[in-house]
């Protein structure tokens, strides 16, 4: 709750702030002591029709202004910028070869001269046009250091409109921006097409109660990211529109995906741990590990933002990873990747069942921790700063809706997944954890055997044949079965024979004297050796006679015919003592049921209880 609440925080400080310096239509006033100001930058195409439109408006009398345009060549903007305290404006000024026609001055031969409530004002209005070999930042700056303007300072407004092209889905984008719209959009369709077919595979999941919290927030996270696409789709859209930029709303869009991401990261801890696959639940240690990893990795993230919010500048080219927090972000994907490995190597070592899943999850994952590394060290490095936001833009949502589409592949519940890694529904879960049992994995607290469970009939369409236990031997009104869980685990089949005492007599007491306490619910199956028809008994009366038929050659056994099984229930409380085991005849001919017994014969194939 503490992490939500951090990021609800940040969520509404971002929307609350406003800039005007990512809008490429702007307009503005500049009030300053100093003899240069910056006012905007963009990346002009080479190959498309590059224009500035531009509306410029200050007092008569401090005629006159100049506006001055630099590229990002080494001797031009980045030498002024990193010696901007040392140069005066005249040094600035020579930095611009004369040749490039990239001064203008702004004085009544190219301005009009108007009066506005009393005063003289000269109003230079009119459009420039960029022609390079390259595609380039360019830097808008305005400057008073001719030595003709009797002001010291600039005092002016401004409105600028920056446009590459004519197309209008992408006119008003920086080159550098250009087609991240497009590409915006075509993922959201993905997420779109993924989320629906998140629903239905949730739908089959809830009939078959396999809708474990982590799938739950695997889908949650998957949501986060079309919303979050959806937010970033109506800012640029917007913006297309009229090159009119909307920061809040773009802004909210990265946090709500970096809140998916988050999201994401902490299902693939738990899924590597074993939760909700070979756990019930989480250890102590392992559960204050978990929430400490996934609030710094959420704390990085509004780290991310805030800081680049607060101490970027707009006269420099400056990557949203090019920050501290990019650092601590790489540390702690690598720091992830060695726990993921760590938490899957251990699961596979007790749960070896969970090979087939687990060797493809640990595979791709590992390499999706590190993607986002690399991806900030090539961005950083190699990626050329006019060409960095659209091209990481495609690099992240690929390797996030790669990194969805994976999991969503690996637990898909179709009969042919044999890499499906749930199995135990969410009641049972429940069931364990009202247990006594320190223990988190999914085995009989009493047998300790694991649980393991073939996947070939779990999504079966036809209901599974119900037991039915008759008073006095529901449990209604008692605790939560310790033994009755997991079907595998409770349901002993043991040989037939006709001992002096019931092998589940045997169970029984060995149960009841492992239990700590009262009220405990004990399931046996004991296997019928001798052959007869296949017949269900009604637990409300004692069975009939058994017909009468010829006993088959020894070592064959009859066509048709299955092994049955005898369900024996048994309640027990600190006030009643198991009595003494039926004598011999009557185990034989089961035609004296006591109080203690009850036996329905079914099939081991499509032996199920359900919902006790």
């Amino acid at each position: 709750m503490t992490c939500v609440a951090v990021l609800m925080t940040a969520f509404v400080l971002m929307l609350t702030s406003s800039s005007v310096i990512d809008g490429k239509y702007v307009e503005g006033v500049v009030d300053t002591s100093k003899d240069m100001e910056f006012l905007e930058r963009f990346v002009f195409e080479p190959n498309e029709l590059g224009q500035l439109w531009y509306e410029y408006k200050y007092p008569a009398e401090d005629c006159c202004y100049q506006v001055l345009f630099f590229n990002d060549a080494e001797s031009q903007w980045p030498y002024v910028r990193a010696n901007q305290d040392k140069l005066t404006c005249v040094e600035k000024l020579e930095q611009i070869p004369s040749n490039y026609n990239a001064v203008t001055t702004l004085s009544s031969h190219n301005c009009k001269n108007k009066t506005e409530d009393g005063q003289q004002m000269l109003v230079c209005t009119g459009t420039r046009h960029f022609v390079a070999p390259r595609a380039r930042w360019w830097f808008i700056n305005i400057a008073n250091c001719n030595g003709i303007s009797p002001r010291q300072g600039i005092y002016m407004q401004y409105k600028l409109n920056m446009t590459n092209g004519d197309r209008p889905i992408d006119k008003h984008f920086s080159a550098d921006e250009r087609f991240t719209l497009q590409t915006s959009i075509a993922f959201a369709i993905l997420y779109f097409l993924m989320a629906l077919t998140g629903v239905y595979y949730r739908f089959q999941l809830a009939k078959q109660r396999l809708l474990h919290s982590t799938y739950q927030l695997f889908f949650a996270s998957v949501c986060m990211q079309l919303i979050a696409l959806i937010f970033i789709i109506i800012a640029l859209a917007s913006f297309a529109g009229d090159g009119i930029e909307m920061p809040g709303l773009k802004t909210t869009g990265h946090i709500v995906s970096s809140f998916g991401d988050v999201l994401f990261v902490l299902m693939l801890m738990l899924v590597g741990k074993g939760y909700t696959i070979t756990r019930g639940r989480l250890s102590t240690s392992g559960s204050i590990k978990l929430a400490i990893f996934t609030c710094l990795y959420a704390g990085t993230f509004i780290f991310l933002y805030v800081y680049a919010q607060s101490n970027f500048d707009p006269r420099d080219v400056m990557f949203i990873y090019d920050s501290p927090a990019a650092m601590a972000l790489i540390v702690l994907r690598c720091i992830g990747v060695v726990w993921l490995y760590y938490c899957v190597f251990f699961t596979i070592k007790h749960f070896a069942s969970k090979f087939k899943f687990y060797v493809p999850f640990m595979l791709f994952f590992a390499v999706w921790f590190v993607a986002e590394p690399i991806m900030i060290g090539v961005a950083n490095e190699f990626i050329p700063t006019h060409k960095r936001a659209k091209i990481v833009n495609g690099i992240y949502w690929s390797a996030v809706f790669l990194g969805h589409m994976i999991f969503l592949v690996l637990t898909r519940p179709d009969r042919t997944n044999e890499y499906f890694p749930y199995h135990i529904k969410t009641n049972q879960i429940g069931a364990m954890l009202m247990t006594d049992s320190n223990e988190a994995d999914f085995t009989n607290p009493y047998i300790g055997e694991p649980l393991t469970r073939s996947l070939t009939n779990i999504f079966v369409t036809t209901p599974p044949p119900k037991v039915d236990i008759p008073p006095p031997y529901t449990i209604s009104g008692l605790r939560a079965p310790r033994v009755n869980n997991f079907i595998q685990t409770t349901l002993r089949a043991v040989s037939r024979s006709p001992p002096s005492s019931s092998p589940c007599d045997s169970l029984f007491q060995q149960t009841q004297a492992a239990s700590a306490g009262p009220n405990l619910s004990v399931f046996c199956v004991e296997r019928e050796l001798s052959p007869g028809p296949l017949k269900k008994v009604n637990n409300n009366r004692p069975p009939s006679d058994p017909p009468k038929t010829a006993s088959p050659p020894k070592g064959e056994r009859p066509p048709g015919r299955k092994a049955s099984f005898h369900l024996t229930a048994r309640k027990s409380s600190s006030q009643v003592v198991p009595g003494t085991p039926p004598s011999q005849d009557q185990w034989m001919d089961k035609r004296r049921i006591t109080d203690q017994e009850q036996f329905v014969e079914i099939p081991l194939n499509d032996l199920t209880v359900t919902d006790f």
